[in-house]
Parts: structure tokens; C-alpha cells; sequence
């Protein structure tokens, strides 16, 4: 069955080529630079370092250490590699990592104060905190927990939204049917899936993988149970169900509650708040925005023609959701995601200057905010990382403006 092309395909392509977009666009690719290379702009450790005719990458295997791919041991990790005899050696731009501490330039030394350092190399060029360690490489490094936080969380709620509002819009109330046993397989496995993830927000260890595990092996058994008994009984009715009044209904009482207030509520339940489960929360908290464009979409798609000759064909319901459905409503979905972004990043900034959320070890630019708080005379450490943030957020809204007026045609 082919496809309707509404066209918005291309007009993406030319949003991003559109010329009132070329400095948000460039913002966009500097914000994806430095996060993706952080470890090489900000870092303490030699890139590349040759030691008795032995080479070593001590930066990029710290990196690849933080994600499990490589091993890092507690004497490579105390180790003072500014005082090795090297007989090759690459430093970063910035030798400072996030948390090195400077302890003769601490008690926040601004950028304009005389610093004790031993060649301008070493220079502070924005300044110290509280404890000395350098304000350019927390910017950097904060700059990934940042992109992180914005892109994951809304990847997660389009994951979540638009399969949710694209079933809603196009089956209804009256075109999906269950029956008995089949709703009551629905309900107990759904049940046992939300007691796993709640046991995997709260373990620790493998005992998280466990938990992930059991609740993804419920959703399948639920989708095997309910395939063996749509077979055995094929030409049985079953039970109605309100696909599209219990979406609205989900939808209205998420929006209902305020997003900081909820944020507050379930983060401090958890005894080891996470930076995956802040962008969990504000995936959830931020998907009902995406169902609703997308069920809008999907309520004037199911009445065009082609939808009903797919119908007609003898295509399930699934795969016309697959395959026209969510590509001609996407458009709206994106627009939502990309002013998302810029929202999730201002919550994540919120909640760090809170001190809620991620760990105390790791940088961002709301802690960074926070510190000065105080101490009203570091003003470079309440002007640099708000800069930062309201520099991201324009980006993202100057973005999500001219992919809205190339979708719909201003």
C-alpha cells in the first residue's frame, strides 16, 4: 500500500538548512561537540603519553572506563600524571578535569584576581569555586550531563508518546477488543511490570538487571498468552475497550499536578537519586504533550482514504499505525520534542541548583549556580553557567520556531 506523502519529509531537511536557523544550528553542533568531547577538551590526564617506550591513552581509557568498557584501577586513578617523566606527551587544552581541586587558588578566585599558578597554561581563565577546582572545565563537562538530560529525556517520551497517542487516535474506543481472559492476562502482567521497575529503581547492583529483566519477560509472556488465545478463539467478541478516553484520561491527570512538585515527590522516595532517573521522570512528565499532538494527528489521518483502503486490503490495525499512521504524524511530534528539549534542560538546571536529582560528584551547571548562592560576590559563577543555560534554550526554541513554520507553511 503506498504511502501519502504530506510532504513533510523534505521540509525538515529544509528547516534545517533554512538560513534563519544557521545560528541555532551552529549552537546545536558546538553543544554536540563539546559534550561528545569533553574528555578531550578539560582533562587533567595526558591524551597521549609514551612512559619507558610505552604508550598510553590515560584520557580515553579513564572515558571508556566510565562506561564499563575498559577497566580503570585505584593507582591509575591517584596517580599525578603532571609529574611523570614522560618521554612523549599530549595534554588537553584545559588541564583541569572537573573536580581537580586547585587548593592554592580556592575560596572562588575570579578571573580577574591574580592566580598562583605556575605558567599561563595553568591559568584559571574563568575562575575557581569554593574548593579550586576550575569553572571552564565544569562549564564543559556540565555541557554533557546537560545534552544528556535534554536529548535522552525526550527520545524516552517519544518512545513512549507517540506509539501511545498514534493507538489512541486511530483505534478509539470501540475498534480494539479484548476478551475476558485476554484483559485480565493484560492487567496482571502490567502489574507485575510496574512492581519490577519499582524494585529496579530502588536496587542496586545486578540486582537492577534482574529486575529490568522480569519486567521486560512480563510484557512478553503477556504478548505470547494473548497471541495463543487470540487463536484459539478467532471469530470471538470480545470486550470494548476506551483506548483513546483512558489515554486523555492519563493525559489529564499527569498535566494536572505541576512538574517540580511531582519531581520532588518521587525523587525523594528513592534512596540513590540517579541521573537515568531524572531523565525517566522527565520522560514521563513530558510524553502527554507528545500523545496529544499525535492523537490529534492520528483522529483526521484514520478518515482519509488511503487509511480506509489499507483497511479494505486487509491490513491489522498495527501495521497501518506502522506504517502510516506515525510517519504522517510525526510532524507535530517533533516540533514537540525539539521545545522539549529546552524545557528538560531549564527542570534538570532546576533540580541541580536544588540539589536534587544526581549525585554530588558530578558537575553541572545548576550546582554551579548554586554555589553562587553562597557567596554573592563570585558573580562569574552565577553569570557563566547562566549564560550557558539560557544560550541551550534558545537554541532549541530558535529550532523548534523554524521547524513550526516550515511544517506548516509560514
Amino acid at each position: 500500500m503506498k504511502k501519502e506523502n504530506t510532504g513533510t519529509g523534505p521540509l525538515y531537511v529544509k528547516a534545517w538548512k533554512d538560513k534563519r536557523s544557521r545560528v541555532a544550528r551552529w549552537g546545536l553542533i558546538l553543544l554536540v561537540g563539546i559534550a561528545v568531547f569533553a574528555d578531550f577538551i578539560a582533562n587533567d590526564k595526558p591524551l597521549y603519553c609514551k612512559i619507558e617506550g610505552v604508550h598510553r591513552f590515560p584520557a580515553l581509557r579513564e572515558m571508556f572506563s566510565g562506561v564499563g568498557l575498559t577497566s580503570w584501577s585505584l593507582e591509575q586513578e591517584s596517580t599525578d600524571w603532571r609529574t611523570q617523566q614522560y618521554q612523549r606527551v599530549l595534554f588537553a587544552p584545559i588541564p583541569y578535569s572537573p573536580n581537580d581541586i586547585d587548593l592554592r587558588n580556592g575560596n572562588f578566585k575570579s578571573p580577574l584576581d591574580k592566580q598562583h599558578v605556575s605558567g599561563l597554561r595553568f591559568r584559571h581563565w574563568l575562575g575557581t569555586d569554593h574548593l579550586g577546582r576550575d569553572v571552564l572545565a565544569g562549564l564543559i563537562h556540565g555541557t554533557r550531563i546537560t545534552m544528556m538530560v535534554g536529548v535522552c529525556s525526550m527520545l524516552l517520551a517519544a518512545l513512549l508518546g507517540i506509539p501511545i497517542g498514534a493507538l489512541a487516535g486511530f483505534l478509539g474506543d470501540d475498534r480494539l477488543r479484548m476478551r475476558f481472559p485476554q484483559l485480565v492476562v493484560c492487567l496482571v502482567c502490567g502489574m507485575l511490570f510496574f512492581y519490577f521497575i519499582v524494585v529496579a529503581i530502588n536496587a542496586e547492583g545486578i540486582a537492577v538487571t534482574h529486575a529490568v529483566f522480569l519486567a521486560v519477560f512480563s510484557i512478553l509472556v503477556a504478548l505470547i498468552i494473548n497471541l495463543l488465545l487470540r487463536r484459539w478463539q478467532p471469530g470471538a467478541k470480545g470486550i470494548s475497550i476506551p483506548v483513546d478516553t483512558l489515554t486523555l484520561r492519563m493525559i489529564e491527570m499527569i498535566r494536572s499536578i505541576p512538574v517540580f512538585f511531582l519531581l520532588f515527590a518521587i525523587l525523594g522516595m528513592l534512596r540513590t537519586p540517579k541521573l537515568i532517573y531524572v531523565m525517566l521522570l522527565i520522560a514521563l512528565l513530558y510524553s502527554p504533550s507528545i500523545m496529544r499532538f499525535v492523537r490529534a494527528e492520528a483522529l483526521k489521518l484514520r478518515k482519509q482514504t488511503f487509511i480506509q483502503s489499507a483497511t479494505v486490503l486487509g491490513l491489522s490495525d498495527l501495521q497501518i499505525i506502522w506504517r502510516h499512521i506515525i510517519p504522517n504524524a510525526i510532524g507535530p511530534a517533533l516540533i514537540t520534542i525539539v521545545f522539549g528539549i529546552g524545557s528538560a534542560v531549564l527542570v534538570e538546571s532546576g533540580l541541580s541548583f536544588l540539589g536534587i536529582g544526581i549525585s554530588s560528584e558530578t558537575v553541572s551547571w545548576g550546582k554551579m549556580l548554586n554555589l553562587a548562592r553562597g557567596n554573592f560576590s563570585a558573580w562569574w559563577m552565577a553569570l557563566l553557567p547562566g549564560i550557558a543555560i539560557f544560550l541551550t534554550i534558545a537554541t532549541f526554541n530558535r529550532l523548534g520556531d523554524v521547524l513550526e513554520s516550515r511544517i506548516s507553511g509560514r
